[in-house]
């Protein structure tokens, strides 16, 4: 399971403003069904197998489970290149981390 609460999409430089600074869209993934909603702007998405309600940081979260084609879909992609640059933040909790083999430390 991956549970993800909040996801921020930016582009531009940063200031004293923190996160608004060039914020693009900005999902809470907190909702109990239904349509994700971008909480800064109007860039709304769908969600596709995905697990509503899972514990979040902040509120509820969505559950991703491993090997699935569980998504949220954003639709089609914005054009980020006139912007010099892209930040994209997510809070992540992993049910467990991966195996690595043949690796030493």
């Amino acid at each position: 399971m991956i549970g993800v609460n909040r996801l921020h999409i930016g582009a531009g430089g940063g200031s004293s403003n923190g996160l608004l600074t060039g914020l693009e869209s900005y999902y809470k993934l907190d909702e109990s069904i239904g349509t994700i909603v971008d909480s800064h702007g109007s860039d709304h998405s769908t969600a596709e197998s995905v697990t509503y309600g899972a514990t979040g940081k902040i509120n509820d979260a969505l559950d991703f489970e491993k090997g699935s084609s569980n998504h949220v879909d954003f639709g089609a992609v914005k054009d980020f290149g006139s912007y010099g640059g892209v930040t994209i933040s997510a809070w992540v909790n992993l049910e467990s981390l991966p195996t690595v083999s043949g690796g030493s430390d």
